[in-house]
């Protein structure tokens, strides 16, 4: 990534040598003016296979393709592609969900942690929930005492996240997932590096083991 800087110039009464001198004197203080306003973008640049894929300009105001690779040059056509780019990418860039993040993934984990806790204690489950956690924002479906089930985790009162207990070589062992949702929020937290770490292990979902 590079950062690269826009300077805008005021011209409407401009000559060209006060273009020069204003430009002079950037030159020389490398800050704003009255007429001369700076915009910092940054150009990402991504790989794919180790060989250039795509440039991408970013800033506060927009995000454009630079540049396609001819290694990535499917993207050219690709208008979903600059769908994304264009909203959920930039909606992310823009605005900071990191509260919001943290504080699922908090719920989540204490949610994880009560569930894992209870079997261990019993070796069992339970179908009365607020026994295994007192979080408010779990719903069982299909949970069998001894076999395991799912248990989901709620956000926006709508099923977002898979708590999925199966009994593997006798162990029984706890999956997160991310649930397909066309929830804003739902898939702001199942695409967050905060949650794939929870959920993934190298493209993997993990196991977590209960006894």
């Amino acid at each position: 990534m590079r950062i690269i800087f826009f300077l805008f110039f005021m011209i409407l009464s401009l000559g060209a040598n006060e273009i020069y001198s204003i430009l002079n004197d950037f030159a020389f203080e490398k800050k704003e003016s009255k007429n001369l306003n700076i915009v910092e973008s940054r150009v990402l640049t991504l790989k794919k296979d180790n060989q250039k894929c795509l440039e991408i300009l970013l800033n506060d105001k927009e995000v454009r393709i630079l540049n396609i690779f001819e290694y990535c040059e499917n993207l050219s056509k690709n208008s979903a592609f600059k769908a994304y780019l264009e909203n959920e990418f930039f909606d992310l860039y823009k605005n900071d969900y990191s509260e919001f993040i943290n504080l699922q993934i908090k719920n989540l984990q204490r949610a994880m942690q009560d569930i894992m806790l209870y079997y261990k204690l019993h070796l069992t489950f339970t179908n009365d929930l607020k026994t295994m956690s007192k979080l408010d924002n779990l719903k069982l479906e299909n949970l069998d005492k001894k076999e395991g089930g799912n248990i989901y985790f709620l956000v926006e009162n709508r099923a977002c996240v898979e708590l999925s207990f199966l009994r593997i070589n006798e162990k029984m062992a706890m999956f997160v997932k991310a649930l397909k949702s066309n929830e804003k929020n739902c898939q702001i937290l199942t695409n967050s590096p905060s949650f794939k770490q929870l959920s993934l292990i190298k493209d993997e979902v993990k196991s977590y083991i209960l006894d």
